[in-house]
């Protein structure tokens, strides 16, 4: 994940030998696989969550733990004086509410930003139109109809995805305006050791019992 954004070459044109990147949720799931593997990586990691959820890297020494609710004044003071970063993953970003004291607050020292989208965004994007036009979805698919009132039925159908869709387009405002540096990874359902979503036990069940079950 992180490599595919930045090297340690690029690590090394500051004088630190030890690239450093902050991990938003990171105790959970597909967070948690990505610290282990940053960790494993020779990668020094800075994990921000809630502290509800035991980490299992407590005793790791590269990795630092910072308890603080993201929508708290505490999480806005921690982002005014954290050092700085040469790439941010973001796991827990659901509405540009989330995002917003990290673009005002710790700007650029973010330095490469990585945001979990979701391929939810394609619902709130009439996908069966970008279909009939391409034959399939493209990354370039993502974008409301230009039509007010059926781009206010879909965001209402899909609440989740239209937010996440609302990140991303504040994303690429913030590219355009000040440069931001950021990359979206819209993913599918997710299925692994630590899944907390409760998908992969509900498709389990349905494959026990002959069920049909979608797998993207």
């Amino acid at each position: 994940l992180i490599h595919a954004t930045m090297t340690r070459e690029a690590a090394r044109t500051d004088g630190c030998r030890t690239p450093r990147v902050l991990v938003l949720g990171g105790t959970q799931f597909i967070g948690r696989h990505s610290v282990a593997e940053l960790v494993a990586a020779g990668y020094a990691v800075t994990a921000v969550s809630r502290g509800r959820t035991a980490s299992p890297f407590v005793r790791v020494p590269s990795v630092n733990h910072v308890h603080c609710d993201r929508t708290s004044d505490a999480f806005t003071a921690w982002l005014c004086q954290a050092e700085s970063f040469h790439a941010t993953v973001d796991f827990c970003a659901f509405s540009p509410a989330d995002v917003t004291p990290v673009l005002e607050h710790l700007g650029a020292r973010a330095g490469h930003y990585v945001f979990i989208s979701s391929d939810s965004v394609y619902d709130v994007c009439d996908p069966r139109e970008a279909t009939r036009r391409h034959g399939r979805l493209l990354e370039s698919s993502a974008v409301r109809p230009e039509d007010s009132v059926r781009r206010e039925e879909l965001a209402r159908a899909d609440k989740y995805g239209s937010r996440k869709l609302e990140v991303e387009e504040l994303l690429a405002s913030s590219n355009a305006a000040s440069g931001f540096r950021y990359t979206t990874l819209r993913l599918p359902d997710v299925f692994g050791p630590h899944e907390n979503t409760g998908r992969q036990l509900a498709l389990a069940r349905r494959i026990r019992k002959n069920k049909r079950g979608g797998l993207s």
